[in-house]
């Protein structure tokens, strides 16, 4: 299956080639989330010509 993703940043559109997450949550000792989710990172790769 094939789309289309554009990222727009300070008005300026790009086009999304890839983009993944992670986000940071505690466990507890059976490997259950046993807390909000504390933050995480994203990573992407746009399509651009500058």
């Amino acid at each position: 299956m094939a789309f289309r993703a554009d990222l727009l940043i300070d008005g300026k559109e790009y086009r999304l080639l890839h983009c993944s997450y992670a986000l940071q949550r505690d466990v507890d000792a059976t490997g259950r989330p046993s807390s909000e989710v504390k933050g995480g990172t994203v990573h992407f790769e746009i399509e651009s010509t500058e």
